[in-house]
């Protein structure tokens, strides 16, 4: 599952940026599978959209999420490629980790989607991790465009 997972955000990142699918990337943006439920979102694709279109999941309303734009994920592989820092590891998400039931507040919060969320409905599973790439942004010299998903919404929290 982790290679295919891989595999997969590999080819959204390329697609993004334009490169052909087969071009070989030395340095990448990691996004853990494991911890990332939400790795890339937009306005219209992410688990959030997902969970909309279902109106209840069964699955905790309390695990953490970190997120990261699709955008935001595509900036941070170029300047990683720039900075040519060959076969290391980033990590790639925002630094306002939220759990389920905040991203679906907060889509409701945004006015933007017509379809209302009835919730979560399990108390059992993983709770998920808080992550921080304040050490990949400063090694880099990247800030996302969106710092947060509820600015990326138009949400102030």
């Amino acid at each position: 599952m982790d290679v295919s997972w891989r595999s997969w955000v590999s080819n959204q990142l390329l697609k993004k940026l334009n490169f052909m699918a087969s071009s070989p990337l030395s340095s990448f943006v990691l996004l853990l599978p494991k911890v990332l439920i939400t790795p890339l979102s937009s306005e219209t694709r992410g688990a959030h959209t997902y969970w909309l279109s279902k109106e209840t999941i069964d699955a905790r309303p309390d695990h953490i999420l970190n997120i990261i734009h699709y955008e935001d994920a595509a900036s941070l592989a170029v300047a990683i490629m720039k900075k040519k820092a060959g076969g290391r590891i980033f990590l790639g998400c925002d630094i306002h980790p939220l759990s389920r039931q905040e991203v679906m507040d907060l889509m409701d919060q945004s006015g933007k989607y017509d379809k209302k969320f009835k919730g979560f409905t399990s108390t059992s599973g993983p709770l998920g991790k808080k992550l921080n790439n304040s050490r990949t942004r400063a090694e880099i010299g990247w800030e996302p465009k969106y710092p947060s998903f509820a600015q990326f919404l138009g949400v102030t929290k």
